[in-house]
């Protein structure tokens, strides 16, 4: 399997969330450090997506602190490292 690029997969999860008619916006808050890369939006719903390149990237400590924050607060919250995984996301997150 060919290797993914974290911006490649950004890219590619925008695409798929604008073709169900997601609205996602890549937030640069607090010097950009720690949040989510897509804040998505939807019917009333927020959620929020981490892309990586793969299952052994590191996090930053506030990127951890937020995608935690943000889980316990009730929101949809993923890491993908995989189109399969931003397709599986997407499709629950729609639902």
């Amino acid at each position: 399997m060919a290797t993914v690029t974290e911006k490649s997969l950004e890219r590619y999860g925008a695409r798929k969330a604008s073709e169900r008619g997601i609205y996602t916006v890549k937030l640069a808050i607090i010097r950009g450090q720690g949040w989510p890369d897509h804040t998505l939006f939807k019917k009333g719903k927020v959620g929020f997506i981490e892309y990586k390149a793969d299952e052994n990237s590191k996090f930053q400590k506030l990127q951890k602190y937020y995608l935690d924050l943000l889980d316990k607060l009730g929101f949809q919250v993923a890491v993908c490292w995989s189109r399969e995984q931003v397709d599986a996301f997407l499709e629950e997150f729609d639902k």
